[in-house]
């Protein structure tokens, strides 16, 4: 198996929409889960987030939720 780029655990994300793009959103919804605690740094004028993080943050977020989607989600 071929690897591309360093590990998740340690990939760190170095802009906003690369921050977004890898949970899939978009910006506005970014800063929603910032302020929601979403664990990143502000580094000058530059969000960072280290990937494994991101994940862990989006799986607490998540985990128990799934009744509460509605039947007809795709």
């Amino acid at each position: 198996m071929e690897m591309n780029g360093p590990p998740k655990s340690r990939m760190i994300l170095i802009t906003a929409q690369a921050i977004a793009d890898y949970i899939g959103i978009s910006k506005p919804s970014l800063y929603d889960l910032v302020r929601e605690g979403l664990p990143v740094a502000i580094i000058g004028r530059r969000m960072v987030a280290h990937a494994q993080n991101i994940e862990e943050f989006m799986q607490r977020r998540t985990r128990g939720k799934l009744t509460e989607v509605p039947p007809d989600a795709e």
